[in-house]
């Protein structure tokens, strides 16, 4: 499944993407090796930031424009891409 590079994710959910105990990901957010926020005693974190401490941002970045663009020429409606906080897909 692909996830839009502003999808939260908790620190538990975050866990199961990079294969890490939520503990160890609490951790990495704690000292900042994985970007993330917290709030109300909760650490969130969002794909990018996954992407990035994987190392893999700029291609999935590129997988994302290109889905973008695929539902663009499929017809999805422009409300769709305002809707999701997408501006000009493929840019």
């Amino acid at each position: 499944m692909i996830f839009p590079p502003d999808e939260i994710f908790t620190a538990a959910e975050a866990a199961a993407e990079l294969n890490r105990s939520a503990k160890q990901v609490r951790r990495y957010l704690a000292t900042g090796i994985l970007g993330g926020n917290r709030r109300s005693g909760h650490w969130t974190t969002t794909a990018l930031d996954i992407w990035r401490f994987k190392n893999i941002a700029d291609e999935m970045l590129e997988n994302w424009r290109r889905y973008c663009l695929e539902l663009e020429e499929r017809g999805a409606p422009k409300q769709f891409f305002e809707n999701n906080g997408i501006n000009a897909p493929g840019k």
